[in-house]
Order: structure tokens, then C-alpha cells, then sequence
């Protein structure tokens, strides 16, 4: 049993440190609408775009005062604030684990489990490695906090406190945590406590109370981008984009749809026998954890995600803490072999890991695919406008320029003087970038926008694995 402990402990130090290694945050760089919400945030701007989640936009303007235009500082509060989650996730694990599954052994070893299980998991990468991606995070740790005190509401008023608190703060910060006056009447049905409607009702007026005054600031609920489809009640739109939240809460994307579906097939088919292992008491009480897990998918059923990368996976941060306290109950409870939950755990670790590094290559080839753009920028000397053609909007999911090259040029490259920026083209987003990708200049104006003028103009080129560069430097 002590040489089991060692090699578990062992394990969970390399398990750690690949997945440190992946979340480096000083290989990577701004992305996409950083280059939009960040300068806001350094303003002062806390409502932005018809957002209402100002205590992120704090977040990033405290980390402006600290880090300026330091894209590594923000990318090393993004991993400190997934760790918080991870560690929070175990002291949720814990208090479930005690209140409804007692007879599990080792609670504390399979609560770190679950929280090792989260950190690592790559399914909801985008929130780690996009700095916007942190609202998730945010939203996930105020979710889980207000569960921990909501779970606790009747052994004190403190933790009356903690739930309210975090409930408020967790509005505030992001839309996963519409879900939790949900969670508050399904923990109604769980448990026998005194005062439990009163208290889930006060939940619920808390969220509705916050509804109206989000109309009073942005005028709206919810915008076309985060609702069209519940607005035009597009029923079938809302069950694929559904389905593929829960398939890809547990399955990586794949360049072929058929493949994705091949594996959507087998998962329910795994689980559901890992769940007959069970005993029944113990499969009435997951059962209800799954309730929780697709209840948390609902808010972004109009939204859905990306299938063949990894945008969209911030949707899936909040969901998948529940999806991995539900796995490892199941593994725990399972009446199978202590060597076949080992081989069970060992694969989850390689898997989730593989493609950890796979998402991690390509937010930091994303990376540095606009510091490449904004370095051969701040080289101009004569130019006052850029054209841009091909102008690459993601790779794999990992946004690089599909908006803010506007921004970009006017927070980042201020010697040269340019004030104007036309892009001519986007670049399809199914056509990734060659690796490696380099910068060239070049004489060819063959291929540019019309009326390019080289005295007071430049223009950017973009190819699969060269950005040309047409201008008088």
C-alpha cells in the first residue's frame, strides 16, 4: 500500500507538471479581441460590446495596471485562476463526497482526483489559454463557491453569506452562472432541510433582480450572438448545438465530423456500463449530478461549439468540474477491480494530456502569429496606411485576427504613425497556417488591394507559410 501511495504521488507530479508546462504563460501571447477588451479595460471601460461582466473586465484592468502591454502577466493570472478552481473543485469534491456518497474510501485521495482530473483536462483549454477565456474561469469559481455554501446554507449564516456573496459576484462575471438558481430548486428535491424553498427562491429573485438591472445598463437579456436561435426558436439548431456540448464535453475536436460522431456513439455506451457497475443507491445519487452537468450546458445551447477546434471550450469550463467529480464517483463506486480503475485513470491521464499539448501548440502558434505581425508593424517608418490581404483568422479554434488588428495597430504600434488599416481579405478559417511561419518582404504588388500606393502605404500578404511585406520601411 506505501509503494502504491508513492507511485500515485509520483504520477500526479509528472501529470502536474506536463500540464504546467502546456499552460506556460510565457509562450504565449494577445489574441483576436484582446487587443479590443483589454485597451477598454485599461480605460476604465467596464461595460463592454453589450457585456455585463464587470468584475472580468476589473480583473484585466488591475492586471493593465500591473503588467501593461506584458502579454505573459496576464496569461500567468488566467493559470493562477485555474488553479484556484482546481483547488476549490477539491473542497467541493470533499463536501459531496461526505453529505452524499459516504461509503466511497479515500475521499480525500479521489476529491484531489477530481481537481487533478479539472486541471488537466483539455476539453476547456480555451479558457486557460485565451486571457478573455478567465470570465469562464471566474464564473466557475464564484459557481462553485456558492455551491460549497449553498450545501452548507443550514449549519451557519456564514456560509448564508458565502453563497449570496458568490452568487452576486458570479452574475457579474459570466453567463454560466445563470444556471445556479436551477441548481438551487434541484437541490430542493435532494434534500430534506428546513427552509429549502425559501432559500432557493431567494436565489431565484436574486437572478431576477440582476436580469432587470443588466436591461437597465445594456438594454438587453440576452443579444443575438448569445441567444438568435432561442429568439427565433430555431429548435433544431438549439438540439445540435446541444448535443455537440455534451459530446464535446467529453471528446476533443476532429478534422472529420464522421469521426466525432463515430466516438459520440461509443461514449454513452462506456459510461453507461461504468454506471451499471454501480451500486443502485449510488446511481440515483449521480444521476442527479448529471442533472447538474446538463442543466450547466443549457446557457450556451443558442451559441453551441466549434467541432473541428477549440473555440467555444470556455462554454464548457463550469460543466466539466461537475463531468469530472461525476467520472471519478463513478470510477471510485465502480464494483470493478482496483487494477482496471488504475488502467482506467492512467488512460484518462494520457489522453487528456496528448491533446493538451496538441491545443497548447496551436494557441501558442496563434501567439506568435500576431506578435510576428505586430513585430514587422512597428518596423514601418514611412507608412500611414496597411492593406491587408489573407489576413488569418484562426488556427484550429485558436483565434489569431479575426477581429482586432485595428486595435492592435493603435494600442501597440504607436512610432510609426499609422492610422489606418483596410483588410482586403480574410483567410479561411479551415486553411491553417505551415509551421514554421516567417515574415519576408518582397517587391510583388501583383496580389494586393487596389489603388496601393508605396509611398504612403504598406501592405501584409498573407500566405499558408509566408507574411509578405510590401512597403518602404
Amino acid at each position: 500500500m506505501h509503494q502504491q501511495k508513492k507511485i500515485a504521488i509520483l504520477l500526479s507530479v509528472i501529470v502536474t507538471a506536463i500540464a504546467l508546462y502546456c499552460y506556460n504563460p510565457f509562450a504565449l501571447y494577445f489574441q483576436n479581441d484582446d487587443f479590443i477588451h483589454i485597451p477598454l479595460s485599461a480605460q476604465g471601460v467596464l461595460l463592454q460590446h453589450n457585456t455585463f461582466r464587470p468584475v472580468c473586465d476589473l480583473s484585466v484592468m488591475m492586471d493593465y495596471q500591473f503588467f501593461g502591454t506584458d502579454a505573459s502577466g496576464y496569461h500567468t493570472t488566467n493559470l493562477l485562476l485555474h488553479l484556484i478552481a482546481s483547488c476549490i473543485l477539491f473542497f467541493l469534491s470533499k463536501l459531496v463526497l461526505r453529505k452524499y456518497f459516504s461509503d466511497i474510501e479515500n475521499i480525500n485521495f479521489y476529491s484531489f482526483l477530481s481537481a487533478l482530473f479539472f486541471f488537466i483536462y483539455s476539453s476547456h483549454s480555451e479558457a486557460v489559454f485565451w486571457i478573455l477565456g478567465r470570465s469562464a474561469i471566474l464564473g466557475a469559481i464564484f459557481s462553485m463557491l456558492f455551491l460549497y455554501g449553498y450545501l452548507l446554507k443550514n449549519v451557519s449564516k456564514t456560509y448564508v453569506v458565502l453563497y449570496l456573496t458568490s452568487l452576486l459576484f458570479g452574475l457579474l462575471s459570466y453567463e454560466s452562472c445563470w444556471v445556479l438558481p436551477i441548481f438551487s430548486i434541484i437541490l430542493c428535491f435532494i434534500d430534506d432541510e428546513k427552509a429549502r424553498w425559501r432559500h432557493a427562491l431567494t436565489v431565484c429573485g436574486i437572478f431576477i433582480l440582476f436580469l432587470l438591472i443588466r436591461w437597465s445598463f445594456i438594454h438587453e437579456v440576452a443579444g443575438n450572438y448569445e441567444a438568435s436561435a432561442f429568439i427565433n426558436l430555431d429548435i433544431t439548431a438549439l438540439i445540435k448545438n446541444y448535443l455537440l456540448l455534451v459530446a464535446r464535453s467529453f471528446l476533443p475536436a476532429f478534422n472529420s465530423d464522421s469521426i466525432l460522431l463515430f466516438f459520440a456513439g461509443i461514449l454513452p455506451v462506456s459510461t453507461s456500463i461504468l454506471f451499471f457497475y454501480c451500486d443502485k443507491t449510488v446511481r440515483k445519487k449521480v444521476v442527479f449530478l448529471l442533472l447538474f452537468f446538463l442543466a450547466s450546458l443549457t446557457v450556451y445551447t443558442s451559441i453551441g461549439i466549434d467541432t473541428k477546434g477549440t473555440e467555444g471550450e470556455r462554454f464548457l469550463y463550469f460543466p466539466i468540474a461537475i463531468a469530472c467529480l461525476m467520472l471519478v464517483i463513478m470510477i471510485g463506486l465502480a464494483q470493478i477491480t482496483l487494477l482496471f480503475k488504475q488502467v482506467l485513470i492512467i488512460v484518462f491521464f494520457a489522453v487528456q494530456l496528448t491533446i493538451l499539448l496538441i491545443n497548447a501548440h496551436n494557441y501558442r502558434f496563434a501567439g506568435e502569429t500576431t506578435r510576428l505581425v505586430i513585430s514587422e508593424l512597428q518596423k514601418f517608418k514611412k507608412a500611414s496606411a496597411v492593406q491587408v490581404l489573407g489576413l488569418p483568422q484562426a488556427q484550429y479554434g485558436a483565434t489569431i485576427f479575426r477581429v482586432g488588428l485595428p486595435e492592435a495597430v493603435e494600442w501597440l504600434v504607436k512610432d510609426p504613425g499609422i492610422d489606418t488599416v483596410i483588410i482586403c481579405s480574410q483567410r479561411s478559417e479551415s486553411k491553417p497556417l505551415h509551421v514554421p511561419y516567417k515574415a519576408q518582404q518582397t517587391s510583388d504588388t501583383t496580389s494586393v488591394c487596389e489603388n496601393f500606393r508605396l509611398k504612403d502605404g504598406a501592405a501584409l500578404r498573407f500566405t499558408d507559410s509566408v507574411l509578405y511585406i510590401i512597403c518602404n520601411k
